[in-house]
């Protein structure tokens, strides 16, 4: 049986994956402008946080999204690297997010 934990987690990974599916399927000049806007939200971020490197994983997947996307591979090809692009993405954020109670001084 699952436990919570690993019921939030799998349900967590699921959503990853749909988004990922999503964001290609808007095709590549609109995930263009969108890794653009994440880019320059990290840029803004950068004088107000001194602990913005957990975050770089998401511009790394909006980019690897859309040079997918750029490259107009057929979905039926497409869809299984996106799947697996975005579980590698996923597992990243996971290694790399803070925890319960951590802060960030």
């Amino acid at each position: 049986m699952l436990t919570n934990d690993s019921r939030n987690r799998t349900l967590s990974l699921i959503s990853f994956l749909v988004t990922g599916l999503i964001f290609s399927f808007v095709g590549f000049p609109k995930t263009l402008f969108g890794t653009a806007v994440i880019l320059v939200a990290l840029l803004a971020m950068l004088p107000f946080s001194k602990n913005y490197v957990p975050a770089l994983w998401y511009l790394g997947f909006s980019a690897v999204i859309t040079f997918i996307t750029f490259l107009s591979i057929p979905s039926m090809i497409s869809l299984p690297i996106v799947i697996l692009v975005s579980a590698v993405f996923f597992y990243l954020a996971v290694k790399t997010g803070k925890g319960d109670g951590e802060v960030d001084i």
